[in-house]
């Protein structure tokens, strides 16, 4: 099987911190607890839907993060679907049906991913939050130290990891 450790959220010994985020227009507010490295790593995948979508996937674990409005993140999971009456969430069927992004239906602002995936036989529980959605400025956090690895999703290898500059198709 292939090295699946870039879907873990990332470990550090630090103390947590939290922070808010939103999306643009403040319909969907957040706290997350994180404990950031001297140079935080989040992913870019190049995509169509992560390209278009302007995300930059921050994995966290799911208990760390709390939407706070327009309801609580499990509200939003919720298999019940009262979610649509609160927020937009789409699903791509064919590679990923049980893996759902959450955004905004207001700004349309991407906010988190949530669900799970199979690779080879596994199931693979994954969460994670579009890093750009933190708010600016905070004490003890700066967007602009963050690094990236780079995934090529576009042609479906999510596991050619680059960390020097973006696959084919992807941005900076």
């Amino acid at each position: 099987m292939a090295d699946l450790d870039y879907l873990k959220p990332t470990k550090v010994d630090l103390p947590k911190k939290t922070f808010t985020g939103s999306c643009m227009c403040k319909k969907m507010t957040y706290t997350v607890d994180l404990a950031l490295p001297e140079q935080p790593v989040a992913q870019r995948c190049n995509c169509t839907y992560c390209t278009k979508s302007g995300q930059d996937v921050y994995k966290v674990p799911g208990e760390d993060f709390h939407l706070k409005t327009p309801c609580s993140t499990a509200e939003a999971i919720a298999d019940d679907n009262t979610h649509g009456k609160r927020m937009g969430r789409f699903t791509i069927q064919a590679s990923s049906p049980n893996l759902h992004r959450y955004f905004c239906d207001q700004c349309g602002n991407l906010v988190f991913t949530a669900g799970w995936f199979e690779y080879e036989g596994h199931r693979i529980d994954y969460f994670g939050f579009n890093s750009k959605t933190l708010d600016q400025p905070q004490e003890g956090l700066d967007l602009s130290k963050f690094k990236f690895d780079y995934f090529d999703g576009l042609n479906g290898n999510y596991f050619a990891k680059k960390t020097d500059g973006p696959h084919p198709g992807g941005t900076i």
